[in-house]
């Protein structure tokens, strides 16, 4: 608890955080970091790109609220549908969402179905306001303690629910992915970098005597 500020919670190797404002937050991040190591003589470390912006989103709300936010809600989107065989990590291999769950609804079934679709899947905790979590919920421990929910267009949890899967989830459970989306390819060099990266010396199997 006194290690972090904030928390994120995801369930397993099949989520992924994205947001649309990553991209561009990345790209500046790496080029002041690349510049300021370069000046420094020293590796090029770049911070996380949610960092900065939960700055931003805290500093933009009122002042009374700032500091007593304790759980930011995310929704999923989950990703799936037909697999890209050439695709070289988990963010290529399936690029297709479902239609918009709220289209051509209206009355009682578009409340229903706009309740389902604003549930909460992860979030992002202050893990010194939180008294208890379970899989998909957080609770505040005080009274007064602010519950925000981020909207999807800012920042949600890309769900990959085909992935390990004989057949396909999203076929079955919800109807077909098929609306194109690669918003998230833009991470794809950073992940191949860090598979690339040297294992440290400490990790490397130990020569075999011959």
């Amino acid at each position: 608890r006194q290690v972090s500020d904030w928390v994120v919670v995801l369930h397993s190797f099949e989520e992924y955080l994205h947001s649309p404002l990553f991209p561009a937050r990345h790209s500046a991040a790496a080029a002041a970091s690349t510049a300021a190591a370069a000046a420094a003589g020293g590796p090029s470390l770049q911070p996380s790109p949610l960092a900065g912006l939960l700055e931003e989103w805290l500093g933009a709300l009122p002042v009374e609220a700032r500091g007593k936010v304790a759980v930011m809600e995310l929704v999923q989107e989950p990703m799936g549908g037909p697999r890209v065989r050439s695709a070289r990590t988990v963010l290529s291999t399936w690029t297709r969402k479902r239609e918009d769950p709220l289209r051509g609804l209206s009355g009682k079934k578009l409340k229903e179905a706009m309740e389902r679709h604003s549930r909460p899947f992860a979030w992002i905790l202050d893990p010194m306001n939180v008294v208890h979590t379970a899989v998909h919920l957080a609770q505040p421990r005080a009274d007064g303690q602010v519950v925000l929910q981020v909207p999807a267009e800012v920042l949600r949890v890309n769900h990959y629910i085909d992935l390990g899967s004989n057949a396909s989830r999203c076929l079955k459970e919800l109807g077909g992915c098929e609306v194109v989306d690669e918003g998230i390819l833009w991470a794809e060099p950073e992940v191949l970098r860090l598979r690339r990266r040297a294992a440290p010396e400490s990790r490397r199997p130990a020569p075999r005597a011959s």
